[in-house]
């Protein structure tokens, strides 16, 4: 064959590859991502057909499926029915909070409380969190029927959260003090079931229509039958005893609903400038919108829904129970204060939620916050209230704020509650609380739940103390019977025979640490850059392969063994090693080649990658971005600088240091180091809105309570999100964390990691048995409790290895044989030169 006639030839082959020969990128990814289904071994969603329009959900639409079991997408409803599609799509949704990283975990820390041997005779220890839970103190046995309790105040304030129950009570010390005060409907048992306490319930999950008599309530309407004839998936019937409350008065149904009318009034904008409406409360009004209606009896409620546990009947009733931790009263005038402060005389600005420039988050055991509520409540009796809602009923509280307005006048405070024990004395300056055991009427209905009815010591008392080793010395002395904070192992290492003879040490599991991102940006741009005022700053977390990359920078082997002295476990998501989930979502970090030594190559690769990126995006508005020859990275000739907060109060401070040395040294930003305490760094994080650019890092920590069920409905939602749980929006959910990354972008990187699926054979419906490998276990154990948005699309890489950064893979593996699409055309393209070559 001549050349000329084999050039023809090729020409022809190319046209018809180009114009008869279709690309095969959907199968393509379909292919990818069925890929990383097999590899997070799914039994559920096995093929991106399964998944269906969940691909193209964010994890803010996604975490909606395993916090409420359904959501509502691309105008269909979806909802999760059975065990495995529920673990399918949580192991999905860590994967993808990892990818985004508005939070990168640390360590669980195992830390262990100090207890005078001698003074304390027996006590309930909590086998996940030690003595951190009610229950510990609850059930101490004394030879004198006092208990004393040490309690770490390093800031100078034994609390970081104010005392009323609709949007503070937000830290760990703060927690364990009011539920010693107040009392639950239902509470989690040491086998991590949430079983009867003060309230017991019937659950019917047939499905059926919402009587005509359930009502929801509306702050311009009062009561109305909204949902009368709807479909409702299940049905709880509780019957709860309010008992009297600490103040004398005796509770009654009145009590359960009017709390409920409080919350829808303050969950919702009914309209404009609505001043009843907290933004703090979104997740509580996502909530109620499983709500179908209420039907209220003498001493209870039925509740119709739309949310169903296809996993455990007892999160159902966890998730319907809604019992008072005050008087219905209180509640309301809490509400008139928020509200309506200035209309009533009193020249201060109050809110439930958050606290800042002249905004006072409103707390009932300040005494000067608990009498503004007094001259509320005061104003009301006289009929002045400023403003009226239908089917709250003003005049039937009056003897009712007497009770509360002698309370405090005998106290100094306002947080009355119908649990085992009454605060009667506290005095922030002199950091002492003291609680006295509630003689009044109690009644426990859930008695066979296995938790403690009623409290053991007569009084307890609360000493704020200032130095760590000086306190374990005081216990041990028998100056206080138990220390209120946990040390790691190491902490007892160094001390005497003497004191360790006089001490008794309780394990704990009960907290773990985090770093917190600030990856605001300007939301009309699409670059990583913060406008404030006059000032344009580059945020270099704003890129999500920089935070992805934090996942790697850090060894988490280096703090457990460094730090913590061995007294912990690496942590690579939001699910602590030692909780009983974590068995579900090792995979996950398999696949993503998570280890707990990090890989410091693989980190640089993202972070090089990402700002790579960065600087065409900022240079779209004027700004440059570079990395000279010392090593730093420049923003319009200025090193790009790290506002890192770092608590002070316990290893965080030494983890902070560790991370700041590696964004110095190994990442090339300047770091400028806050070394503050919780108090002032939680109202800069959590209180202020991020677009103030304040701080880009924070050293998070948690406190857990009680052995956690295995069942992690909230979890992702609440630590990866901005609609759900505690994160840095203080200005709202619209000012803070966005998650983009969709779920279909998420698992095509996953798919390229571990390779494109192999075709299989399509197997009935019928056939449900899959073959899975057990999760292996790595150096890290993976732990959590208590049940509680960033820019960057993402990126392309091969599986990282240990010992080199990946190659970015940036061409399509095609299915099939011969040419086409993009080969064709450079096929086209080389022609001229074969027929230049002839001549």
């Amino acid at each position: 064959m001549s050349r000329k006639v084999f050039s023809l030839f090729i020409i022809g082959l190319m046209v018809f590859s180009v114009f008869f020969v279709q690309p095969a990128a959907a199968e393509d990814e379909n292919a990818y991502i069925n890929a990383a289904l097999q590899a997070f071994e799914t039994k559920y969603y096995k093929t991106a057909e399964d998944l269906g329009d969940i691909l193209d959900m964010t994890l803010d639409n996604s975490t909606e499926l395993t916090a409420y079991f359904t959501a509502e997408f691309h105008n269909k409803t979806i909802e999760v029915t059975n065990p495995d599609q529920f673990w399918d799509l949580a192991k999905i949704n860590m994967g993808l909070g990892i990818f985004e990283s508005p939070r990168v975990f640390i360590v669980e820390t195992w830390t262990f409380f100090p207890a005078n041997k001698n003074r304390i005779q027996d006590i309930v220890a909590d086998p996940n969190v030690g003595l951190a839970t009610r229950w510990s103190p609850m059930t101490a046995k004394t030879p004198d029927g006092k208990l004393k309790i040490a309690q770490f105040a390093s800031t100078g304030a034994m609390f970081m959260s104010p005392f009323n129950p609709v949007g503070g009570l937000t830290d760990v010390y703060s927690v364990r003090v009011s539920t010693l005060i107040t009392d639950y409907g239902g509470a989690t048992n040491f086998d991590g079931i949430y079983s009867p306490y003060r309230c017991t319930w019937e659950i019917d999950k047939t499905p059926g229509k919402v009587p005509d008599d359930a009502v929801i309530y509306n702050q311009t309407q009062g009561w109305i039958a909204a949902h009368a004839g709807e479909d409702y998936k299940a049905k709880v019937t509780f019957h709860c005893d309010i008992g009297e409350w600490h103040n004398g008065v005796k509770g009654d149904i009145n009590d359960i609903k009017n709390y409920i009318a409080f919350y829808y009034t303050w969950a919702y904008e009914d309209y404009p400038n609505d001043p009843y409406y907290d933004s703090g409360l979104s997740s509580t009004g996502a909530y109620l919108k499983n709500i179908l209606g209420y039907e209220f009896t003498d001493d209870g409620f039925t509740v119709y829904g739309k949310y169903t546990h296809p996993l455990a009947d007892d999160q159902i009733a966890a998730y319907y129970s809604m019992y008072p931790s005050v008087p219905w009263e209180l509640y309301w005038a809490m509400g008139e204060l928020v509200a309506n402060a200035k209309k009533y005389g009193i020249d201060k600005t109050y809110s439930f939620s958050s606290s800042g420039e002249g905004i006072l988050w409103l707390d009932l055991i300040t005494k000067e916050h608990a009498a503004d509520v007094v001259k509320i409540m005061q104003e009301i009796m006289n009929g002045n209230a400023k403003d009226n809602f239908p089917g709250i009923d003003w005049s039937a509280a009056k003897d009712r704020f007497q009770a509360d307005i002698n309370f405090f006048n005998q106290y100094n405070h306002l947080f009355i509650s119908n649990g085992p024990y009454m605060l009667v004395k506290y005095d922030p300056n002199a950091l002492y609380l003291k609680l006295k055991k509630f003689t009044g009427e109690r009644h426990v209905l859930g008695t066979d739940s296995g938790l403690p009815i009623d409290g053991v010591p007569d009084e307890i008392e609360y000493v704020g103390v200032q130095g760590q080793d000086t306190a374990i010395l005081s216990v041990a002395k028998g100056d206080y019977d138990i220390l209120s904070y946990a040390f790691p192992a190491g902490k007892f290492q160094g001390l005497g025979e003497d004191v360790l003879n006089n001490l008794k040490l309780f394990k704990s599991a009960s907290s773990y640490n985090e770093l917190t991102i600030n990856d605001w940006h300007d939301p009309d741009k699409d670059a990583p850059i913060v406008t404030v005022g006059d000032s344009v700053y580059f945020n270099p977390f704003a890129i999500r392969e920089v935070r992805y990359a934090m996942n790697w920078l850090i060894s988490r082997d280096y703090i457990v063994q460094n730090i913590y002295q061995g007294s912990g476990a690496p942590m690579l998501g939001c699910i602590r090693p030692s909780h009983p989930a974590n068995k579900y979502f090792q995979i996950v970090y398999d696949t993503l080649g998570m280890t707990t030594s990090g890989n410091e190559d693989y980190a640089l690769y993202l972070i090089e990658q990402g700002m790579e990126k960065a600087k065409e995006q900022v240079a779209k508005y004027g700004h440059t971005l570079e990395k000279r020859s010392d090593g730093y990275w420049y923003f319009d000739g200025k090193p790009v600088s790290i506002k890192f907060l770092i608590r002070t109060e316990d290893e965080r401070k030494e983890i902070g240091l560790y991370i700041a040395r590696l964004l110095e040294t190994k990442v090339g930003f300047k770091v400028e180091k806050y070394l503050w305490d919780r108090k002032k760094t939680g109202s800069v994080v959590f209180a202020e809105d991020p677009a103030n650019y304040k701080w880009n890092l924070y050293t998070g920590g948690w406190g857990t309570s009680g052995l956690p069920t295995q069942w992690v409905d909230g979890y992702m939602a609440f630590f990866y999100t901005n609609w759900y749980g505690y994160t840095p929006n203080g200005m709202g959910v619209d000012h803070g964390h966005r998650n983009t990354v969709t779920v279909r972008e998420f698992l095509k990187f996953v798919g390229e990691l571990v390779g494109p699926a192999e075709t299989t054979t399509t197997t009935s419906s019928e056939e449900t048995t899959t073959t899975t490998s057990k999760p292996t276990t790595t150096t890290s154990q993976q732990t959590t409790t208590s049940k509680p948005t960033t820019t960057s699309k993402p990126t392309t890489t091969s599986k990282p290895t240990s010992s080199s950064p990946s190659k970015t893979t940036t061409t399509s593996k095609q299915g099939g044989g011969g040419i086409c699409g993009p080969a064709a055309l450079v096929g086209l393209a080389i022609i001229p030169l074969l027929l230049r070559r002839r001549k």
